[in-house]
Parts: C-alpha cells; structure tokens; sequence
C-alpha cells in the first residue's frame, strides 16, 4: 500500500509542469527593468538633494559673512584708520601746533591732553582712510606702543602697503573693553592723556585663483590686528594677563580668514571694480563706492552687495544676490551731536 502511494506521489509530481525558460528569461528582464528604474530614480534624487543642500550652504555662508561684516560695523568707531594724520587741506587740525592740510608729521598724533578731548568729543576729521595711518601708535612707522606684526611682515613694510578704503577693502575699528565693561585704553607709559585702544577689522576682496573664470570670482577675507598690550591692573578677579584685544582668539594671528566665495559682482559701473563695499555719508543720505579721506567721519553707514556664483555639475550655473545695510552706533560724529544719519 506504501508503495502504491508513493508511486502515485511520484507520477503526480512528473506530471507538474515547470516553468520554460522563456518565461524565466521575461521575468527576469522585467525585474531588472524596475530595478535600474528605482535606482535611475534613487540617483537622481541624490544629485538634487546635493544641488539643494550645496545652495542652501552657499547662502548660508555668505549670509553669515554678511552677518559678520554687519557685527563689526555696529560696534565700530569709524571707517579706515582712527588715528590718522593731518586731514585734507582747511579741515580742522589733529594738533593746533601743525596747522591745516595734509602733512606727514610724526607728531600729528600726539598724547597731548587737548587733542585727546577733541579726539575723544569726535569734533576732529582725524580718521585716514588707510590702515596703518603713519600716525597710527600701534601699528604705524612711529609706533610709540609698537605691535607684533604678522609673521613675514614688518610695521614700515605694513605702512608701505597699507590697505585702503575703497569698493573692494573695507576698514574698520572697534573700541575693546575689559572683562567688566570698562573702555581700555593704549598703554602708553608716556602718554598725558591714555588714548582709546581698538582693534582693527580689514575685510577685502581678493582673486579666488582656483577660479579664475570666466567670470573671475573673488574670496571675501578678514584680517583682524589685535589691540596691543594688557590690561594693568587686571580687572578684580581676573587670573593672569588680561590682554586689551577684542578679537576673537582665531583671528588673533593676523592671518586672512574665508568668510565668502564664488562673488563675481556687482561691478561699480563708473571704476570697473567690484562694488562690494558702498558708503553712506550722513550729511547728504548719499552712497558711494568712492570715500572722501576729508569726510571719512562722515560715514557712519556701511551697504555690502554681493552676488555669487554657483555653478551645478561644473556646468549650469546660477547668481545669488544678498544685500546688506548697516549703521554704526559709536560713531563719533553721531555720538556728538546725538541725532540719527540725515538729521
């Protein structure tokens, strides 16, 4: 009986018929078919999601770069270099004993206690629109409290090449202050008067050499120069020196740091140049890419324009254009007279 099953079993499964190869053949074409779909589909996503994030990123980055220019400018004292020089001819002088106009006299910044109350009351046009201005006391040729300058460079070869204000450069100084809130000031042994301490902030435009264009893109880069010295005494409470800078410690060795890339523009129509940086004259509310060294007190606002270049897949490109306007809150014509921009 056993056997008589099993033999039934066995026939029955001869008779079972499987499937040909046609049919595997077809199923195993269509399976294929979805599969490259699904991955078509999954790379294509990825590429986009890479587009979208790498955009995002961009904008990102140069809104902070944005962000960070707009920091330094309300905290700012003034454009270029505060302890410049004699200003342009008529202007009222740094040093009554030097008379009017432009000069390179080494005593034009002097501790004297009268130039200091106009220096600090801002009713002198004392600014240079170049840092360093000779007579800088820190990083100028005639340094009483002279700086470390950066690694490869010395102060008379930083007073030979100095950085200027101007559509692609932007100066600024702002005045440091101690753990308590307390102003710091130069610490100049032979000083009458002390002399306000600030750091110096020199945002600048530079050729991005990877990308030489068409079109030529540019870095946006910041090089901090740290007020010198430390404070004496230190603040109550305060362990070891406590140096007078501001300056965020990454910054502190001089060297330029990438805030943006890939700006192409705008171009200032009447120079050719890049027209990143524009100044706002608070007497007339008028903007310009081109400061007047004899108004530089004058600017108490700061318009950075940007647009930058994205390229996708080192073939479609697009251009972001940002936009930023922001005015200083200590700076010493404002502060004098004690009304806003235009008033």
């Amino acid at each position: 009986m056993t056997s008589k099953v099993f033999d039934s079993r066995m026939q029955e499964r001869r008779s079972d018929r499987g499937e040909t190869m046609v049919s595997l053949l077809v199923a195993t074409l269509i399976m294929a078919f979805v599969a490259a779909a699904i991955m078509g589909l999954a790379s294509l996503n990825t590429v986009e999601g890479n587009k979208i994030w790498n955009k995002v990123d961009s904008i990102a980055a140069a809104r902070d770069a944005l962000d960070r220019v707009g920091r330094a400018v309300r905290m700012a004292r003034s454009v270029g270099d505060m302890y410049g020089v004699v200003p342009a001819a008529l202007s009222p002088s740094v040093d009554s004993r030097i008379g009017t106009g432009p000069s390179t006299n080494t005593t034009a910044v002097t501790s004297d206690p009268a130039f200091v109350t106009q220096l600090e009351q801002g009713n002198v046009s004392l600014a240079s629109p170049s840092f360093p201005s000779i007579g800088d006391p820190c990083w100028g040729p005639y340094a009483s409290v002279p700086a470390t300058p950066p690694t490869g460079r010395s102060l008379s070869d930083m007073a030979n090449n100095p950085y200027t204000l101007s559509s692609e450069t932007l100066v600024l100084q702002v005045p440091t202050f101690d753990p308590t809130g307390y102003p710091n000031c130069i610490p100049d042994p032979t000083a009458i008067t002390p002399i306000q301490a600030v750091d110096t902030y020199v945002y600048e435009m530079v050729p991005d050499l990877n990308n030489p264009g068409p079109p030529q893109q540019f870095k946006l880069q910041v090089t901090a120069f740290p007020a010198p010295g430390f404070v004496t005494p230190p603040p109550v409470g305060y362990v070891g020196q406590c140096p007078i800078t501001n300056v965020p410690v990454n910054l502190r060795n001089m060297q330029p740091v990438t805030l943006a890339a890939g700006i192409i523009g705008p171009r200032d129509p009447a120079t050719g140049r890049l027209g990143v940086f524009q100044y706002v004259d608070r007497s007339t509310n008028v903007i310009t890419t081109t400061p007047d060294p004899a108004k530089l007190q004058e600017y108490n606002g700061i318009v950075v324009n940007m647009e930058i270049l994205k390229r996708e897949n080192n073939q479609k490109a697009s251009v972001m254009s940002l936009r930023n306007e922001t005015f200083m809150r200590n700076n010493t014509s404002a502060t004098v007279i004690g009304l806003p921009p235009g008033s």
